[in-house]
């Protein structure tokens, strides 16, 4: 071999080496594919170099990333609403409601039970609105009891205060046994005296405070001349007054005005009912004063032989006679009838009439006497209270009414 072809040789092998390092690189040995897919460059900036073309879709999908992840930030998540009624509440409700019928003896057919669901649910619903209603009735009530409650006190009027008995609140003084039970029947006050004949054959208007008095003898009063003002309804204060239960007859029976008949007082005389009840208030309540007066004539036997009825009764009856025998049915006659009913009685005599005991609410009986009373009628309930109070002979069954009878000449000889 001459010394150009050496040459030659160094040279060539020089060159594939320089050529073996620039293409080959670090690839693996034995791979095989040395310089077939070259490594990326070291970036300067200590991370590798990126193609141009890597960068561009490198780019254009992060931005894509971007956009997505905003958009999903500005709209709005969407949340199935919870069920108002859960399907184990409906469960319940169906077994409950089918145990329930099953138990009364008329179980629940397919229809129903596939209707239960949506009813259930429908009543589920109205219920909030349903127990509104309910506790604003409450609180209207418990308005309207405070505003009778104020008118007690104020006025101490036997209306507000029938009704807070029925309310079960009327306060304890205003009782049989209170210190302020005066205060719903007495008058407050009075105007001038009237005489009652003028009155009872004028045309004067009542008003209150009025004093009808009445001298002796037998007078007569239509109880529509004690109409109030408008004509309809009874003077708060009124009182009718004789010359004594022996001296005055006052023929007065079954007042039936509609309202309250508050603090009317009877004084000093004898009152014939005329074969009637002397009160017979549907709508109203009485509150009723009698001092030294005699109760005839009520005694009829029919349904309106009751001497004080309304729907509410207040009574206090002082040295005071309430006697049967003088009407058309001895001993059928009641004392009084009312829800409530409520009485105070001092040194009163009833004969001949049924008491009334089983009718009164509450009642204070002091130093009073019951003669000709049937045994059946003399059995007074426990709250009653009686102090110093005597029973005479009760009246016997099987009595004869011609042998009990009485005629008011006994009490007034001048009617003969």
């Amino acid at each position: 071999m001459s010394g150009r072809s050496v040459l030659t040789l160094l040279v060539g092998g020089v060159l594939g080496m320089m050529l073996g390092s620039s293409w080959g690189g670090d690839a693996p040995r034995g791979s095989g594919l040395a310089g077939s897919q070259p490594e990326p460059d070291l970036d300067p900036r200590g991370g590798l170099s990126v193609p141009a073309e890597a960068e561009d879709a490198a780019g254009t999908s992060g931005s894509a990333v971007a956009d997505a992840s905003a958009a999903a930030e500005e709209a709005p998540e969407v949340v199935e609403p919870a069920p108002l009624v859960t399907d184990t509440l409906a469960a319940h409700a169906l077994e409950l409601y089918g145990a329930t019928r099953h138990a009364l003896g008329h179980p629940a057919g397919e229809p129903e039970l596939e209707a239960l669901p949506t009813r259930f649910e429908e009543s589920v619903l109205d219920l909030p609105a349903r127990l509104a209603r309910q506790d604003v009735r409450v609180i209207e009530e418990r308005e309207a009891r405070d505003a009778r409650l104020l008118a007690l006190r104020e006025a101490a009027a036997v209306g507000p205060y029938v009704e807070a008995l029925r309310d079960g609140d009327a306060p304890a003084e205003y009782g049989v046994e209170g210190v302020l039970f005066d205060a719903l029947v007495a008058n407050r006050g009075s105007e001038a005296v009237v005489d009652g004949d003028a009155f009872a054959d004028g045309e004067a208007p009542v008003t209150e405070g009025l004093v009808l008095r009445f001298g002796p003898g037998l007078h007569t009063l239509d109880e529509a001349r004690l109409r109030g003002p408008e004509g309809a309804s009874f003077p708060r204060d009124v009182t009718l007054a004789g010359e004594g239960m022996d001296v005055t007859l006052l023929r007065l029976g079954d007042l039936s005005i509609r309202g309250d008949v508050e603090r009317l007082t009877l004084r000093d005389l004898t009152v014939d009912c005329g074969d009637d009840g002397l009160f017979d208030l549907r709508t109203g309540a009485l509150g009723l004063r009698a001092e030294r007066v005699r109760f005839v004539r009520f005694d009829a036997g029919h349904g309106g032989s009751v001497l004080f009825a309304a729907r509410g009764v207040v009574l206090d009856l002082r040295d005071c006679e309430v006697l049967g025998g003088f009407g058309r049915a001895p001993g059928l006659g009641d004392l009084v009838r009312g829800e409530p009913a409520q009485g105070r009685f001092t040194n009163v005599r009833f004969e001949l009439l049924d008491p009334g005991f089983r009718a009164l609410d509450a009642a204070v009986f002091t130093n009073c006497r019951f003669d000709r009373i049937l045994a059946a009628d003399q059995a007074a309930p426990g709250h009653l209270v009686f102090r110093g109070c005597q029973f005479g002979e009760p009246l016997p069954n099987g009595y004869s009414l011609s042998d009990l009878r009485r005629e008011l000449a006994e009490l007034f000889p001048e009617l003969d």
